[in-house]
C-alpha cells in the first residue's frame, strides 16, 4: 500500500511528513493506492484514547471498493478530517480485505481499555501545573513594573487555571460515563472483573478523591531544593531579558529547572496507574 498524508495550505494541497506535529483545526486528507483489490477499512486511535472509523462512514464516503494501481483520496466526499482532541500521538490503521465485512455490534457508551486515554489527560494536565508554576516562579521575575505586562502574567496564569478546570470537568464527565459503560457492559453478560471494566469502575470510584489532587496549588509544587538551586541563579542573573536569561544558564541550573519541573509532571502521571 501507498499512504500519503497532505495538509491544507490556503486553497492548495500539500504532501508532509506524517511524522509532522499538526495543529488543533489543521485539515489533512490522504491519498492511497494498494497493489490488490480489495475493501478499504481506515480506523484511528485518537489521543483521546477512542477509536474511530474514519472511512467508509457516511461523512468520508461509503463507497470503499479499491483497485490495484488506482489512487483513492479519503475523506472521498472533497471534504477533509480535522484535527482535534488533546494533543499526543494518533495512530491510523488501513486495512484492504479481500472480501467486505460486516459492521460490528454496535453498545451506545460502552467503553474499551481507558488506560491511554487516562495517562494522555493525566500527563496534560501535569504539564499544565507545571507550566502554572514556571510562570509563577520564573517568568514573573522578568515582569518588571509595567502594568501591562503583569497583566499579561495574570492573564497567562488565569488562562492556564481555566483549562485545569477544563480539563477536570470532562475527566468528572468521563468518571460518570464510565460508570454508565460497566453497567452496559454487564447488560451484555461481561464480568465486571475484566481488566477494561474493572479500571473504569476503579477509576469512577477514585475520580471524587483523585480530584482535589489534581487542582492547581498556590504554593509551588515539586522539589525544593532543585527548584531554589534554579532561582539562586536566575537571582544572579547578568541579564533582565528572559530568554537571555535562561540561555546564560548553567548546565547546573538547567539540569536543576528540569529536575524540578519533572518532579511537578511525574507525580500527576503516576496518579493515572494508581
Amino acid at each position: 500500500m501507498e499512504i500519503t498524508l497532505e495538509k491544507r495550505a490556503g486553497q492548495a494541497w500539500k504532501a508532509v511528513d506524517p511524522s509532522l506535529v499538526l495543529a488543533s483545526g489543521d485539515r489533512v486528507r490522504f491519498r492511497f493506492k494498494a497493489n490488490f483489490n480489495g475493501y478499504l477499512y481506515v480506523m484511528n486511535h485518537g489521543s483521546s484514547g477512542d477509536y474511530a472509523l474514519l472511512f467508509p462512514a457516511e461523512e468520508t464516503g461509503r463507497e470503499n471498493r479499491v483497485e490495484a494501481g488506482k489512487e483513492y483520496i479519503v475523506p472521498a466526499t472533497q471534504g477533509a478530517f480535522r484535527i482535534t482532541g488533546p494533543p499526543g500521538h494518533d495512530v491510523v490503521y488501513w486495512l484492504v480485505t479481500p472480501m467486505e465485512l460486516g459492521a460490528p455490534p454496535y453498545t451506545p457508551g460502552l467503553y474499551g481499555d481507558i488506560r491511554r486515554l487516562l495517562l494522555n489527560n493525566f500527563a496534560y494536565l501535569g504539564n499544565l501545573h507545571a507550566l502554572y508554576a514556571w510562570y509563577r516562579e520564573v517568568r514573573a521575575q522578568f515582569v518588571g513594573r509595567s502594568d501591562w505586562r503583569e497583566a499579561l502574567l495574570e492573564g497567562a496564569l488565569a488562562r492556564l487555571q481555566e483549562q485545569v478546570r477544563e480539563r477536570l470537568a470532562r475527566l468528572a464527565e468521563l468518571a460518570e460515563r464510565l460508570r454508565d459503560s460497566c453497567a452496559a457492559a454487564q447488560r451484555r453478560g461481561a464480568a465486571a472483573a475484566q481488566p477494561p471494566y474493572a479500571r473504569q469502575k476503579a477509576f469512577a470510584d477514585r475520580w471524587p478523591e483523585l480530584a482535589p489532587r489534581l487542582e492547581l496549588r498556590a504554593a509551588a509544587p515539586g522539589a525544593a531544593a532543585d527548584r531554589d538551586r534554579l532561582l539562586a541563579e536566575l537571582a544572579r542573573r547578568r541579564s533582565d531579558d528572559y530568554l537571555q536569561a535562561i540561555r546564560d544558564l548553567s548546565p547546573a541550573a538547567r539540569q536543576a529547572g528540569t529536575a524540578w519541573l519533572q518532579s511537578i509532571v511525574e507525580p500527576i502521571q503516576r496518579l493515572a496507574e494508581e
